[in-house]
């Protein structure tokens, strides 16, 4: 599930990824420091794009699915481009955090609101390009898990602990955070972090994969992202051309003789 400002829920009842992005030497944009447009990647085809725009910069939030490691996966693509004039520099921060995208007051079937995170560990290979260095985490609710693993290269990832629970100040202050973390009250955090650097029109790319299956019973080692079998841009050309066939495909025909026109006034 996706919202208008670009939060989305992994699965249902289970935590969110938000976007934050801090300029160099500036504060921390957040939701409520924009607006925001929402749209389908094409007419007709569920695949959800959400746009927020900002006085120097602009986000695109893209979500669609892929089967990938014979698996179901939620990818979820952020552009960030400069729509300024002048070089643009900061951080894009991708946050996992304990909440569903609906709240308290809101139901959908279920209630909103907390989606408590129990446990939280990084995710590092033991080989390949990145070797030693976290390219993920596995996240616990305690009675399941998910993964969430980067695409592209991550300049930081960190896990927020409960004591220090305010994603955005630990974002704007840039504190450190640990490899690893439990709490039984269920608030912990995570953070992808992206450096970026933008001349004027430029944009950036970055990509999270989660696999969409209970990760509890695989070991913690995650086969790299980097192995993918087809591209980012790929991936969404299958997903939109897959919609397309699946979707539009009812036709009524009724007889000439039997068809008759209403106007209404």
């Amino acid at each position: 599930m996706i919202n208008e400002e670009g939060q989305v829920e992994v699965g249902k009842r289970h935590f969110s990824i938000e976007p934050f992005i801090r300029p160099l030497g500036g504060k921390v944009l957040t939701w409520a420091d924009a607006t925001h447009a929402q749209a389908l990647i094409a007419p007709g085809v569920p695949v959800p794009v959400v746009t927020r725009i900002m006085k120097s910069l602009s986000l695109e939030a893209t979500a669609w699915t892929e089967q990938n490691y014979g698996v179901p996966w939620l990818m979820l693509r952020y552009r960030l481009r400069n729509t300024s004039q002048m070089p643009h520099s900061g951080s894009l921060a991708l946050a996992v955090r304990p909440f569903q995208v609906n709240p308290t007051y809101q139901w959908l079937n279920t209630p909103g609101g907390f989606a408590p995170i129990r446990s939280i560990r990084c995710m590092v290979p033991a080989d390949g390009d990145w070797k030693g260095k976290p390219v993920g985490v596995r996240v616990s609710a305690g009675r399941a898990s998910r993964d969430v693993l980067a695409v592209s290269g991550l300049s930081e990832l960190k896990i927020v602990p409960t004591d220090d629970a305010d994603v955005v100040a630990a974002i704007q202050e840039g504190r450190s955070g640990a490899e690893g973390a439990e709490d039984e009250a269920g608030t912990l955090s995570a953070l992808f972090t992206y450096a970026y650097d933008l001349s004027p029109g430029a944009e950036y790319e970055c990509v999270l994969a989660v696999p969409m299956h209970d990760s509890s019973s695989l070991p913690l080692l995650p086969v790299t992202p980097f192995a993918r079998p087809q591209t980012t841009q790929q991936s969404l050309d299958v997903a939109v051309r897959d919609w397309r066939a699946n979707t539009n495909t009812t036709r009524i025909t009724v007889p000439r003789s039997h068809s008759t026109a209403y106007v209404t006034r």
